[in-house]
């Protein structure tokens, strides 16, 4: 199969070196980093989320998996020590947002699901709130509580400008950045996070189909 999943060294950023591949199943959507091990999403439906072990970065090994309810693609994925969410593609019926314990990398198990009635593109937590970019052009920003995963909520949503939907999402202390399709990303206030409010946006003419923060919370976006 295709390797496609794969470990660069970066110690020398002049320098970067390949270290080793491994071949994952479906297309792959997004990642996420955490302690020894990385949280991978994708197309395939017996397996939405990929449990990579990373301890050894010359030769990580895919040690479980998660088979989310229905057959839609995983896009977005975060987690918080053993805590992973998942937001997925929507199909009406099937949650989009899933909230799994991957305590037991080898038997991750769910703690809670939620249908936002549309597509979570990417997602963002802090504290008791999950912050969600959706395909969804009155509702691209998402707020929902996820103090209890056995029974979350939508508490609010903010309708951007524009018409086209939110494709990417991060943050840092009380703020979030969001990038949507139309190219524009936006400064989110979510001090109070049952009312956040645009605080800034810039428009960067193209899609906005990934953001991370780096160098004292400096924006790149991709």
């Amino acid at each position: 199969g295709s390797q496609d999943f794969t470990v660069i060294d970066i110690s020398d950023p002049a320098n970067t070196t390949y270290e080793t591949s491994l071949s994952l199943s479906g297309s792959l959507y997004n990642l996420w980093v955490e302690g020894d091990y990385a949280y991978v999403v994708s197309s395939d439906n017996s397996k939405e989320l990929m449990i990579i072990d990373i301890s050894d970065p010359t030769s990580p090994s895919e040690v479980g998996s998660y088979n989310c309810s229905g057959n839609r693609n995983a896009f977005g994925v975060f987690a918080i020590g053993t805590t992973v969410y998942v937001t997925r593609d929507s199909s009406g019926s099937t949650d989009e947002l899933e909230v799994i314990d991957a305590s037991t990398p080898s038997s991750p198990t769910s703690l809670g699901s939620l249908n936002l009635g549309a597509d979570g593109n990417e997602i963002y937590v802090s504290g008791d709130y999950a912050y969600i970019a959706a395909n969804d052009s009155s509702d691209e920003f998402m707020v929902v509580d996820i103090s209890d995963p056995s029974s979350m909520s939508v508490d609010t949503t903010l309708n951007l400008s524009g018409s086209d939907e939110g494709e990417t999402i991060t943050g840092f202390d009380d703020r979030v950045i969001i990038g949507t399709e139309d190219g524009y990303v936006y400064l989110i206030d979510v001090s109070t996070p049952t009312s956040p409010s645009s605080i800034g946006s810039t428009d960067l003419d193209n899609d906005v189909n990934d953001i991370f923060l780096s160098y004292k919370n400096r924006a790149h976006s991709f």
